[in-house]
């Protein structure tokens, strides 16, 4: 549970500093990911970096995609 209260936290505190953006919040989510990965779950950064290197327009478009299926 501390882990999910540590990347809440970076993802508020990002929220502010970036002006509350979509892609911001995006961003940082993602180098939180990258983080996690590495650090908590040892898998090698290359890899890692493959599993979290999705551009914020790719996501946004396979988000809206799941939106207008359901």
């Amino acid at each position: 549970m501390t882990g999910l209260r540590v990347t809440l936290s970076v993802v508020c505190l990002s929220l502010l500093i970036n002006g509350c953006t979509y892609r911001g919040a995006y961003q940082e989510m993602q180098r939180e990911q990258l983080r996690q990965c590495v650090e908590e779950q040892g898998i090698p950064y290359h890899e890692c970096l493959e599993r979290t290197n999705k551009s914020y327009d790719e996501y946004m478009r396979e988000r809206q995609e799941v939106i207008n299926n359901q």
